[in-house]
């Protein structure tokens, strides 16, 4: 059962956020770390910009660069008028220990439990989530193995999108999913003040993420930054941001630390409303 939802209420909120979000195109845009060039299969985002691989402190996850063309809207909150404080009610679903690199959906359940959806993450993972072999698929068009098993790698935004549109379906839910990617923190925050949380891709324990193998598809070099991992922005401080992370709970990390592992991880983030 899903809990009713007051379309007067968001219509505003869903009007802005449309302005904001980025739309899908085809247009060649790409992921790149090091020497390696990822080709981002669906992102839905009309920019451009590549963002630079960035080492941190040793506290944060994993990959990439896209780009963005910031969209202007002057209802956008400010910095100036944000409270200092703002937490979503989210319950968060652990991974662990059915799951140990199931980060990705876990977190996607974390969502879906909080919009009224009674779903749990192994349906999610089993029956939602497109799966391939390492070295045989990429993470933009699968979760490269299986989120049962240790040695896998995981899967990035347009995978989650797809899982997430394929579950609303499901449940003939009106609700849609943005692949908001190459946003901003700010712009982030902008969702989480109209009361949605945003998946978003980070690393374990904030820690630097660092390559741990690469394969060829269709002459695509791919390779895999090992901590790599995905959690949701539910809230924030004056110095921190809160999450429901798949891994502790919920928790909170420094904002600068968040934004630097948020940003070697392409900028990746999805919101559903």
């Amino acid at each position: 059962m899903k809990k009713k939802w007051n379309r007067h209420k968001t219509q505003r909120a869903h009007r802005r956020a449309l302005k904001r979000a980025a739309i899908i195109t085809m247009a060649g845009a790409a992921v790149i770390i090091g020497a390696y060039s990822l080709k981002v299969y669906d992102f839905r985002i009309k920019y451009t910009q590549t963002a630079d691989y960035m080492k941190g402190n040793e506290e944060n996850v994993t990959k990439g660069v896209v780009t963005y063309e910031e969209a202007t809207n002057s209802n956008h909150t400010t910095a100036a008028v944000r409270s200092s404080y703002k937490r979503l009610d989210v319950e968060c679903v652990l991974q662990n220990p059915e799951l140990p690199t199931g980060c990705e959906i876990t977190a996607l359940t974390t969502v879906l439990n909080y919009l009224g959806y009674n779903v749990d993450k192994l349906t999610m993972a089993d029956y939602y989530l497109d799966k391939g072999k390492m070295g045989e698929v990429s993470p933009y068009k699968a979760f490269v193995g299986n989120p049962r098993d240790e040695d896998s790698c995981g899967a990035f935004a347009p995978v989650l999108v797809n899982s997430a549109t394929k579950y609303l379906k499901s449940q003939r839910s009106y609700m849609n999913v943005y692949n908001i990617t190459g946003a901003e923190y700010n712009e982030l925050l902008d969702y989480v003040d109209d009361g949605h949380p945003v998946l978003v891709w980070e690393t374990m324990y904030m820690k630097e993420p660092y390559e741990s193998c690469t394969w060829n598809i269709d002459g695509e070099n791919i390779m895999w930054l090992s901590r790599e991992h995905a959690m949701v922005l539910i809230g924030y401080t004056q110095s921190t941001y809160i999450m429901a992370d798949p891994l502790r709970g919920i928790c909170e990390y420094d904002k600068e630390l968040v934004e630097t592992r948020y940003k070697s991880m392409g900028k990746q983030a999805i919101v559903i409303y």
